[in-house]
């Protein structure tokens, strides 16, 4: 069985204007962090928790040797956010030095952190961080399977919508994820 989902791609052509990113009380501090030696099963961790209640099958597939050519790759930065000494939010970017295009690969938030107003600021730092050095274009794409406020989030962001494709994923439940409850 393979699942259907409603692919939307966005794209930014500019570097936004440098703004001062709002700051919320949430009683901890805010750190976002690269990670320099990213581990496998540290990647699994922030992957499959974040990205389980949407969906996120892909890096499942992969081996851990796979895996970690993948997260370890030059052109290839994670990042987390913490609060305090909890991690609230985890983002990959992948570099394309000869097209000068960043692409936001992965984005999102703990299941705990959701709903708090951190989205925004964590998108808005990663954005900054993946127009560092020449980039001349950033990229992400979302699903219909990801959170229902992805796209407006992108877009308030300065992303503009580029298409739409209807793709299939293979079937979550060889990973141990259940259907999706939101199919197109």
């Amino acid at each position: 069985m393979r699942i259907k989902t409603q692919v939307t791609w966005l794209k930014m052509k500019e570097k936004p204007p440098q703004t001062e990113h709002k700051m919320f009380e949430f009683g901890c501090q805010l750190k976002i962090v690269k990670l320099t030696q990213p581990t496998v099963e540290d990647y699994r961790f922030l992957y499959n928790t974040i990205g389980g209640p949407w969906t996120w099958i892909e890096r499942r597939l992969l081996t851990d040797q796979k895996l970690l050519k993948t997260i370890t790759h030059p052109n290839v930065d994670i990042y987390t956010l913490s609060s305090g000494d909890e991690i609230a939010g985890f983002s990959e970017i992948k570099r394309s030095k000869k097209l000068h295009q960043a692409e936001i690969k992965y984005f999102g938030l703990m299941p705990s952190f959701i709903g708090k107003g951190l989205g925004r600021y964590f998108l808005m730092k990663i954005i900054d961080l993946a127009w560092a050095g020449r980039t001349k274009r950033v990229t992400v794409n979302t699903c219909d399977l990801d959170h229902p406020r992805a796209i407006d989030l992108y877009t308030s962001c300065g992303f503009e919508i580029t298409k739409t494709s209807i793709e299939l994923l293979p079937d979550p439940t060889e990973v141990g994820l259940p259907i999706p409850r939101k199919t197109v």
